[in-house]
């Protein structure tokens, strides 16, 4: 039918090397109706948040030109593909345990998409990127 849409569906994993910039932030979309007397009335879009992750740390030129392949790879926020928090447990129970380069194992794997475009920032030694994950529902 016209106007269907078939689900996104990530060929690549990122590399382990290049998750651990990242931090993890949980969202709640909700719909908010504000009265002329002031009063406001919330409800919730959604049942579970959506999961964003944001490149918090200064990065060394070798891994910022790993992440800029990566991003030119998938064509900056087109392409999807899967990312494995490192700060969740796996199997093993221990932090980052969890990651899997073929993208089979479904623990803590999330299908995501950068959003926005490519900023880079330069200082002495390290560069400074302004990017983010999120999560496709």
């Amino acid at each position: 039918m016209p106007g269907n849409l078939t689900a996104a569906l990530p060929v690549t994993v990122l590399p382990a090397a290049l998750a651990a910039s990242f931090d993890q932030a949980l969202e709640y979309y909700c719909k908010e109706n504000i009265y002329r007397d002031g009063t406001s009335q919330r409800s919730t879009d959604v049942g579970s948040p959506r999961r964003t992750w944001r490149m918090t740390r200064r990065l060394t030129p070798v891994v910022l030109g790993a992440l800029a392949a990566f991003y030119a790879a998938r064509l900056g926020p087109i392409e999807p593909f899967y990312f494995y928090n490192p700060f969740e447990p796996g199997d093993g129970l221990a932090i980052g345990s969890n990651y899997d380069a073929t993208g089979i194992n479904p623990q803590g794997r999330y299908t995501v998409r950068f959003e926005g475009s490519w900023k880079p920032g330069y200082d002495k030694g390290r560069s400074n990127v302004s990017l983010e994950l999120v999560e496709i529902l």
